[in-house]
């Protein structure tokens, strides 16, 4: 188990404490500040974001995970990354190819290249 006391958050993680957007939702794939969708993952109740640049990880109910059909959309798209930290947080994606999902999550923590 991690620093954190969740299984699947590494311990390099770091504590999202302050709202933060990474990317931009219609950047070119191949700009040095683009950050490309890799993946989403839910496993033992933490959802998993990885993008080129950096991971992110929030406490999200698997069963309100997106599937691996809407998340297919977005592979190897630009994406705009927001993270929006209050008593209810969320985790944006936004995508001019791809469209936007919403996760309301509680914690958040991040890893970045």
């Amino acid at each position: 188990m991690s620093a954190t006391g969740l299984a699947g958050i590494p311990p390099t993680a770091s504590l999202v404490s302050a709202d933060v957007t990474f990317g931009s939702p219609d950047a070119a794939n191949d700009a040095a500040d683009s950050e490309l969708f890799f993946s989403t993952s839910c496993t033992d109740d933490v959802l998993a974001v990885v993008t080129n640049r950096r991971a992110i990880y929030a406490e999200l109910p698997c069963d309100r995970a997106l599937p691996e059909s809407a998340s297919s959309r977005f592979l190897g798209k630009p994406v705009e990354v927001r993270l929006v930290v209050a008593s209810t947080s969320k985790v944006y994606l936004s995508s001019t190819a791809a469209g936007t999902v919403e996760f309301t999550v509680g914690r958040i923590w991040q890893v970045a290249d």
